[in-house]
């Protein structure tokens, strides 16, 4: 059996750059990379996604690919990519989320940018389990860690609604009551006209679709010599 694929796609705008979003992709790929390294699971990142991108990597993992996360611009029913011309341009929710669904491996799909929920009845109405999406803006350094801490667990053999639940607990105890934040998003006005954070709850939830709890206890493979030391222990 071929190892999970985790992919992700982070796009950034010139016009208005998101300066922690390096960083993300950083230390997610440094948070797996010891499983990556011991075959236990293929790490596919493209750093300024395209559109035309986003269909060759899910046609090179067909049905292999666990995970798919953004990180970048987005709004209710749009995220923001890199155009094969340098520039920018959008992926509609209409199109990407049959394409997402199709993908038979396919367990949770994390949407860290501004106001993802609109995704949410698109992604799992077409056949993903799982959906990371936001209610409202985001901040830029929230973002990053909420992403770091939920990957840290995942690589930590963590399901992923353990992983969710940390990763909130994380933000939580760091920002709580915090309201002098920049956000994921551009100008005063907001993005695509997305909701305002108002009070200090959190934007992120976790949904599921009918029949899909199972996939929130996916996590990564666990490696022989751990599963050996296990099941010495439960002979002592």
């Amino acid at each position: 059996m071929s190892a999970p694929v985790l992919f992700f796609a982070f796009a950034d705008d010139s016009n208005d750059p998101l300066n922690l979003l390096k960083r993300e992709r950083r230390n997610i790929k440094a948070a797996l990379r010891i499983h990556e390294r011991d075959n236990k699971v293929q790490v596919e990142v493209e750093p300024g996604v395209s559109i035309e991108e986003l269909y060759e990597v899910t046609r090179a993992y067909s049905d292999e690919i666990a995970i798919f996360h953004y990180g970048g611009h987005a709004g209710d029913t749009i995220l923001r990519v890199e155009s094969e011309d340098g520039g920018n341009e959008y992926a509609h929710a209409e199109g990407l989320a049959k394409h997402l669904g199709a993908q038979a491996s396919l367990k949770l799909v994390f949407l860290n940018g501004c106001a993802t929920k609109g995704w949410v009845e698109a992604l799992l109405d077409n056949g993903v389990p799982a959906v990371i999406a936001t209610s409202v803006e985001i901040e830029d350094k929230m973002a990053t860690e909420f992403a770091e801490q939920f990957y840290k667990e995942i690589s930590n053999y963590a399901s992923i609604k353990r992983s969710f639940d940390t990763a909130t607990r994380f933000v939580e105890t760091r920002y709580k009551g915090k309201k002098d934040i920049t956000v994921r998003t551009r100008g005063e006005q907001g993005w695509f006209g997305q909701p305002k954070k108002e009070d200090d709850s959190l934007p992120w939830s976790l949904y599921v679709a009918d029949d899909s709890d199972a996939a929130l206890e996916w996590k990564l493979p666990e490696s022989r010599v751990i599963k050996e030391v296990e099941l010495s222990l439960i002979h002592i």
